[in-house]
């Protein structure tokens, strides 16, 4: 039986097969992989599922910020933004768009299966938004 179920969200080919088996390594089920935010948000609402991966730079006019904006306010399924882009103006951006994504609970990436479980078991139950790396 699978630990939950994640939606995965990039628009990179490759990146998302890594993220997909890695994912999956940890003993959860990989429901979907959808390349932009628009998609994210009406996946998100049909197949419910218990957390999200999300990066940043998407293609379409909705970015990861503003899927994950809808996602977690509208859905409150946890969002782990999973990007490359850890620069300040982008974890600005992130803190602005998404209130509930405060330095408090930036995090570094989980490196193993027990700390990927514990973290999206804890951020299912804040339902919070957080940026981070990929657990990898």
């Amino acid at each position: 039986m699978a630990a939950g179920s994640i939606l995965i969200v990039e628009d990179e080919a490759i990146v998302a097969q890594d993220l997909s088996s890695t994912v999956e390594r940890l003993g959860y089920d990989v429901v979907e992989i959808v390349t932009s935010g628009t998609l994210a948000v009406t996946r998100a609402a049909v197949l419910k599922p218990d957390a999200v991966l999300m990066d940043i730079t998407l293609d379409g006019d909705k970015d990861g910020v503003m899927a994950a904006k809808v996602i977690s306010g509208r859905m409150n399924i946890p969002v782990i933004f999973v990007t490359a882009h850890t620069d300040k103006n982008t974890i600005d951006r992130v803190r602005e768009r998404c209130r509930a994504a405060t330095s408090s609970n930036r995090s570094t990436p989980p490196r193993s299966p027990r700390r990927f479980r514990k973290r999206s078991t804890d951020q299912r139950h804040q339902g919070s938004v957080a940026p981070t790396r990929p657990p990898f």
